[in-house]
């Protein structure tokens, strides 16, 4: 018996139409100009995804989800906060708070949280990888993708802002934490979560180039990286994506060395 497709979004990914009728895009348009990266090194580090649960928490619409093998999960689920990107989401969904996961303990495989630690205040960090704990299975996956306090072009800024540790940018993209590595990893451990690999980015390609993406952009009317497909012109996808395989550079030269963000996984205890 076909499934029965609940929403207009679930039945737009299942035609086939999703990523032009949403703001999904392909991960170099999507993502901002490191997108290719992070949708990299997080599929690299969650694995396949198939036959297993999987949770994607502050996932929004389900767009990294879908790039890393969602459908092929034999659960894929999005908790957000935000209901209005929940709505675009063709993956299950939950509204609900970081703080307090409305998801059964040790009932998940894997669990995916991209561009969310850094928006939360320093005090709820360590709370919110508590319920990430509590919810994975043991031996389960965790992939955190989140900014990091180390080496990299536009930490040089950063006494000109007055916010410790915290750029332009971060201000700009309502960031209210930078982790170090360290710090990160040693939260995690109390948690209950063991550190097992580990990228680093943004260190100086990606910041060159969203500088110069921001100067190209200026005076659009509309930032590019929230443009539809069928709204983007073919010289701005080009250059997007130019600029998503020059920030390969960052991994490539400088992947050991802690730098503007982490890509990391751990295992549960």
């Amino acid at each position: 018996m076909e499934r029965s497709y609940k929403t207009e979004a679930e039945l737009a990914y299942k035609n086939g139409k999703w990523l032009t009728e949403n703001i999904c895009l392909p991960p170099y348009m999507s993502l901002g100009a490191c997108g290719n990266i992070a949708v990299f090194a997080i599929k690299l580090l969650a694995g396949d995804l198939k036959g297993r649960t999987v949770a994607d928490i502050g996932g929004g619409d389900g767009t990294i989800l879908h790039y890393i093998g969602g459908n092929r999960a034999r659960l894929a689920l999005i908790c957000d906060i935000a209901l209005s990107p929940l709505k675009r989401c063709p993956f299950a969904s939950i509204e609900g708070n970081a703080l307090s996961l409305p998801i059964k303990d040790e009932t998940v495989d894997i669990i995916i949280t991209s561009d969310m630690l850094e928006h939360l205040r320093q005090e709820d960090i360590k709370p919110v990888m508590k319920e990430i704990s509590r919810v994975v299975k043991r031996n389960g996956r965790v992939v955190i993708h989140t900014s990091c306090f180390g080496y990299y072009l536009r930490r040089l800024g950063i006494p000109f802002t007055g916010r410790n540790r915290l750029d332009r940018f971060d201000l700009e993209d309502g960031h209210k934490n930078r982790l170090t590595r360290d710090e990160l990893i040693k939260t995690a451990y109390e948690c209950g979560l063991v550190i097992r690999r580990e990228i680093h980015y943004k260190h100086l390609f990606q910041p060159l180039l969203r500088r110069l993406k921001s100067m190209i952009m200026k005076g659009r009317g509309n930032n590019a990286s929230k443009l539809m497909i069928k709204e983007m012109n073919v010289v701005t996808k080009i250059v997007r994506y130019i600029f998503s395989l020059l920030s390969f550079f960052d991994i490539i030269l400088f992947s050991n060395i802690p730098g503007g963000s982490i890509i990391a996984e751990f295992r549960k205890l």
